[in-house]
């Protein structure tokens, strides 16, 4: 199930931002860089959601909630 990002707590969006951002450098995706990096990835990650490239899907059957690309979920 999709999640309209504009449903989501400021909080709650930050930190599924957080842990896509993790999972992204744990998976070599992206290298761990300072903070000013992080911050940057971190607003191009939530742009990135605004422009519909990213979704929010809740994933009932791992009853988990994760950032994707748009193109793996279609």
């Amino acid at each position: 199930m999709l999640i309209p990002y504009q449903e989501l707590s400021q909080e709650a969006l930050h930190n599924l931002i957080e842990a896509f951002l993790v999972m992204q450098i744990e998976d070599g995706n992206l290298e761990s860089r300072t903070t000013q990096y992080i911050q940057s990835a971190h607003a191009e990650v939530l742009q990135r959601i605004k422009r519909g490239h990213l979704i929010i899907e809740y994933a009932e059957e791992h009853n988990s909630v994760m950032i994707r690309p748009i193109q793996d979920v279609v």
